[in-house]
């Protein structure tokens, strides 16, 4: 009895609620239509923003002879015009260049023409577009040379534009003038030219294509400019090697940290053919920390597996050389091939303190290179930037994985390319001041024939080599002295010492040649 008492009580309840429900949608359908309204009783606001949605062409066209108060919206407004007249008829526009263009030439904030007949009627805005002083943005498409020369000429007198973007229509036989032209231009920042015609041994491009197009940052094309202006110079290298090392890393390192090399990468590139011809990678076994962090293996994308089945660096560098030395790069005293780093770090850090970790010789060609970031800096002037901000800069997109030793090398060796082609002379624009090395040009010898007792250590300026030390035992002594005083401020702790790794406990290796060298290091780590 109760369960159908309560059964009855829970339909009585239920229809109590779907009469609410019925009730509530009926008052707010009343209510909507007492808030439906016709357009012209919306806000001044409102309809200005719905303006801004649409081409100012069609607002002229649908409500500038509607009435009264939508002509005065249009005509009396001080919010800026955007004018796009790629798809209006010619008698439109000549209703709409008399009654809003002219009478409005401080509003205009950008234009957009692509219409041919557009270009010949004398009322066009191109041929006034010099009084535009607030235009920002100038898109012009299918526009013949005749009107490109003249309407570039008067461009310079506009202080607002900062954005242009043009598509000829005719084919251009010589394109340096509408450069020049174009990069003169006080406020330009972004610029984007698609000029029909031959490209070949002109500004930008070493190919012949239907259209030579350039797009990007404007002080890079300024430069580029520049540089066609007054000729190119004779290349000194005949190859430029790449190398981008990774290393040993941790989110948290301890100071201080030693850094071992995990990636060995070199991309060779071909000055005259201005391409990439050859390349080596191998991964490098780390002594010191031979567990890499999982920080390190995320940010390289560099497996255990990878590393504990590699060489240790010692063979691998075996293996450099002779893979330099087979292409004939650096076995005589022709300046053939200049080594290029994305930054000192390269050479002055990681390949020193691996020397010193491996008792391997500095290598005699590693004294001086070619660091692409300062050089890309000084020759486009633009602020330094990463890899990445270098490839924005040049419109080109990044290939691969970004901290891949060799993805970095091979994009690295892309904007190489890019500097040769516009007439950067690649010499090298850093060296080691700590090498008694005084010939201009170091003479291309094997790195085991160096004589240790003249080479000084690249860490602290002496030369200790022939006693065999080390002055990584500076950095051991400063670890055991933190732990010791670790040990002092919890006293009641008991602390068991670590064995701190000392490069001092790798023998010193006198040798004759490379492979030798190598097979001495194997067998004392073996031992």
């Amino acid at each position: 009895m109760e369960q159908i008492k309560r059964q009855r009580s829970n339909t009585v309840n239920n229809y109590d609620n779907n009469k609410k429900q019925k009730i509530q949608v009926e008052t707010n359908r009343c209510l909507l239509k007492e808030c439906v309204t016709c357009f012209e009783d919306l806000s001044n606001e409102l309809i200005y923003e719905i303006f801004e949605l649409l081409d100012f062409h069609y607002v002229y066209d649908a409500f500038y002879s509607l009435n009264t108060r939508f002509h005065n919206l249009i005509v009396k407004s001080t919010l800026p015009i955007d004018v796009n007249l790629s798809s209006i008829s010619k008698s439109i526009f000549q209703r709409f260049n008399k009654d809003i263009i002219l009478p409005n030439k401080h509003r205009i904030h950008s234009l957009h023409l692509s219409n041919l007949c557009l270009y010949d009627d004398i009322s066009s805005p191109i041929h006034i577009v010099s009084d535009f002083l607030r235009l920002e943005t100038l898109s012009l498409n299918n526009i013949e040379l005749k009107y490109l020369e003249y309407l570039l000429s008067t461009l310079v007198s506009l202080p607002c534009l900062s954005s242009l973007s043009i598509v000829s229509a005719d084919f251009i036989l010589n394109k340096t003038p509408i450069y020049y032209q174009v990069v003169r231009l006080p406020a330009l920042k972004y610029c984007s030219l698609s000029l029909k015609g031959l490209s070949y041994n002109e500004l930008f491009s070493p190919t012949i294509d239907e259209y030579s197009s350039i797009e990007g940052n404007i002080d890079i094309l300024k430069t580029r400019l520049t540089c066609s202006c007054k000729g190119y110079e004779e290349q000194v290298y005949k190859f430029v090697a790449v190398i981008d090392f990774e290393a040993t890393c941790t989110a948290e390192p301890p100071n201080p940290y030693i850094q071992e090399i995990i990636e060995f990468p070199i991309v060779l590139i071909d000055v005259a053919k201005q391409e990439i011809v050859d390349t080596f990678h191998s991964y490098c076994k780390p002594i010191l920390q031979p567990i890499l962090s999982d920080y390190c293996k995320q940010l390289t994308g560099i497996t255990q597996e990878q590393v504990n089945n590699a060489l240790v660096f010692t063979d691998v560098f075996i293996n450099v050389e002779k893979w330099l030395n087979d292409r004939n790069l650096i076995s005589d005293s022709e300046q053939k091939c200049l080594f290029i780093t994305d930054g000192p770090a390269d050479f002055s850090k990681y390949l020193r303190m691996q020397c010193e970790i491996s008792h391997i010789i500095y290598p005699n060609w590693a004294y001086q290179w070619f660091n692409v970031k300062k050089a890309f800096s000084d020759f486009y002037f633009v602020m330094r930037g990463r890899i990445q901000n270098m490839l924005e800069n040049l419109d080109l997109p990044f290939h691969g994985n970004l901290h891949s030793g060799l993805d970095d090398a091979i994009n690295i060796g892309r904007i190489v390319v890019q500097l040769i082609q516009d007439g950067c002379v690649l010499v090298s624009n850093e060296c080691y001041a700590l090498s008694r090395v005084t010939s201009g040009r170091n003479t291309s010898l094997s790195t085991a024939q160096y004589d240790p007792s003249k080479m000084i250590c690249l860490n602290c300026s002496k030369s200790h080599f022939k006693d065999q030390r080390s002055c990584m035992e500076d950095a051991v002594k400063r670890i055991q002295k933190s732990e010791s005083h670790h040990s002092r401020i919890h006293s009641n702790q008991s602390i068991s010492s670590k064995k701190i790794p000392s490069l001092l406990d790798l023998p010193y290796l006198s040798c004759t040649n490379s492979q030798t060298f190598g097979h001495q290091f194997s067998s004392s780590r073996l031992s």
